[in-house]
């Protein structure tokens, strides 16, 4: 990485509220107008889309699965759209028919590590290096090196680039040809409780799977004050233009406070809390600018509302209503598609059977549930569901399996 020019960053003026960063996460620097944001269709990336938000929606509604339509031989990190699955397993992508589960083409001996991102014809995935490859033909578009045994978050594809951190640097790479737009090695953050500059800290960048998120006008990202030099007791979060790489604000979380991921909605920022305590919600209502979320490890989220799963219960958390299921390691990582909450469930057990359940986002009842013939999970805690407008996959002991309604096989 010696090679690539970088420069620190100095943040925009003091550190603001919660409510003052959101509030102005979008402005940009300079501008009236904020970059609008073509979202991926699908299940796109690592934690669903750009923003990290397991969010999904359709345009005609989303009926239960009740069949299992195909499953394939072998199991990974993938992405989804309604044609294909883009599923990285060893050190390669397979590209998979969405309708039938046939292998279409393989990227072998690519260095691949993580969860891939797709958009606009093209998966992004990266390891040792970041590859660019054609969604139709499985080739190599571009490929460049990022290193040995480096840290890496996951990509995230948005604005016509891939951002990643790699080794506390965040990266912006041109989508079409793998040219470097900007980079920020630094980010310094004054203080809240001083307005003086010279108390300013200097942060890295996270390398957790979610540490970088886009929305219309900025690309936000997780600071990690325990990479850092000197003694920073928090981390914390900045928002760039996605374009330029300009810094438009930043704010440092409250003493103790160090994330593991981000989670971003054009109305809320959650910042899932890395002891595994819960997640930070932060929203553009200064009177109402943070709220904490206990026992919540995963965060799906739709507008200000958000869906959390923790050790004990599943639960959503929103302005007007809220909602619990109680189970220790009953359930998987949530998902939202439309207004319907997807999670894998199966309380620890051998006589438990194993489910997908789908739960409505407002009050918590069941909508539907689709139970399998044989028991695999010991629980649900670590079995994650991707959804897209047409089906639901997860992975069994057969593989990855493809789950939709009979409407959806019938077509």
């Amino acid at each position: 990485m010696a090679d690539w020019q970088r420069r620190s960053v100095l943040a925009t003026g003091a550190t603001l509220t919660a409510g003052g960063l959101l509030a102005s996460l979008g402005s940009g620097t300079g501008s009236a107008e904020k970059t609008p944001l073509e979202e991926p269709k699908g299940w796109s990336s690592y934690a669903g889309n750009t923003g990290n938000t397991r969010f999904v929606s359709t345009k005609g509604g989303f009926g239960g699965p009740d069949l299992i339509d195909w499953q394939y031989s072998e199991t990974g990190d993938a992405v989804a759209t309604n044609e294909m699955v883009y599923l990285r397993t060893g050190a390669g992508v397979h590209g998979l028919d969405a309708a039938t589960g046939e292998c279409l083409w393989t990227c072998e001996r690519i260095e691949a590590a993580g969860t891939p991102a797709v958009d606009n014809g093209t998966v992004f995935v990266a390891g040792s290096r970041l590859t660019a490859i054609d969604t139709d033909s499985g080739d190599v578009q571009w490929s460049k090196q990022l290193g040995d045994e480096v840290a890496i978050s996951a990509p995230v594809a948005a604005f016509d680039s891939v951002y990643l951190t790699v080794d506390g640097t965040l990266y912006a790479f041109a989508a079409d040809d793998g040219s470097l737009r900007w980079t920020c090695e630094t980010v310094r953050v004054t203080p809240e409780h001083t307005d003086d500059d010279t108390d300013a800290v200097s942060y890295v960048f996270s390398t957790k799977p979610s540490t970088i998120t886009a929305i219309d006008g900025s690309v936000i990202g997780l600071l990690d004050g325990r990479r850092s030099k000197g003694s920073i007791d928090a981390d914390a979060v900045v928002a760039f233009d996605p374009l330029s790489g300009t810094t438009q604000r930043s704010a440092q979380l409250q003493a103790g406070d160090f994330g593991n991921g981000l989670a971003a909605t054009d109305d809320a920022l959650f910042i899932e809390n890395i002891g595994e305590e819960g997640v930070t919600s932060l929203n553009g209502d200064t009177k109402k600018s943070e709220r904490f979320i206990s026992d919540a490890l995963t965060t799906a989220a739709v507008g200000d509302r958000t869906v959390t799963r923790g050790r004990y219960e599943l639960k959503m958390t929103g302005p007007e209503s809220e909602w619990c299921k109680n189970g220790s390691h009953a359930y998987g990582p949530p998902a939202i598609i439309d207004d319907t909450v997807v999670v894998a469930h199966s309380n620890p057990g051998p006589s438990s059977p194993d489910e997908i359940v789908g739960y409505c986002l407002e009050d918590g009842c069941e909508e539907w549930c689709y139970t399998f013939d044989e028991t695999q999970w010991n629980d649900g805690f670590n079995e994650e569901c991707l959804v897209t407008e047409g089906a639901v996959y997860v992975d069994r002991d057969e593989g990855l399996t493809a789950l939709c309604p009979r409407s959806e096989r019938s077509q």
